[in-house]
């Protein structure tokens, strides 16, 4: 048997073809690759290797915020620790903020999200935090519990439907007995595109 580097096959107008070694590197020259060139969906996110994209190969605005990871969506809008205690079943306003929605993609809120710290004076009675917005009756987000030390909870909201400038934001609290006591400390509220 020959070995492979001595096959020569003889064409008419060259003499001698020479055989492709595939055991090196192939060289592709620069910008011999184009776009025109790559199949539709041929580059996955598994196929660019890390670091190998900078911003200096990025255009301007050509990430959207829809596809930014979520730390980058979301704005630390207020933060409250003031401790409030409520009593009764009664829905009493304990905090109220301003926030404001424009067009403006950076300012186009599409969720409000909450982290409160709640809790209520007996495990049998359910203390409840109540978000509203502007004049609205029914609440846009509820977060409960039944512990007696402080529980962090968190949810999440639409911001659809209001309006293109100042809204106002009204967090409400209630117990879910005349006897019972609801208790907030901290509360921090994130916008997210």
């Amino acid at each position: 048997m020959k070995k492979m580097s001595a096959i020569k096959n003889k064409t008419k107008d060259k003499g001698y073809k020479k055989m492709i070694n595939l055991r090196k590197p192939a060289f592709i020259p620069d910008g011999s690759i184009t776009a025109a060139k790559i199949a539709p969906g041929a580059v996955t996110s598994e196929k660019i290797a890390l670091d190998v994209i900078d911003t200096s190969h990025i255009k301007n605005n050509a990430i959207t915020t829809a596809k930014a990871v979520e730390a980058l969506r979301r704005h630390v809008y207020v933060g409250d620790e003031t401790e409030v205690a409520i009593t009764g079943t009664t829905e009493v306003a304990v905090k109220e903020f301003s926030v404001a929605k424009s067009t403006s993609p950076l300012l186009d809120w599409k969720f409000m999200n909450v982290q409160a710290l709640i809790k209520t004076n007996n495990p049998l009675y359910t203390a409840t935090l109540l978000l509203y917005f502007n004049d609205e009756t029914i609440p846009r987000m509820t977060i409960t519990t039944t512990e007696t030390d402080y529980e962090l909870k968190s949810a999440q909201c639409s911001m659809d439907g209001l309006l293109q400038t100042k809204n106002v934001v009204v967090i409400k609290m209630k117990s879910s007995d005349p006897e019972g006591i609801a208790y907030n400390e901290l509360i921090d509220i994130f916008t997210e595109i």
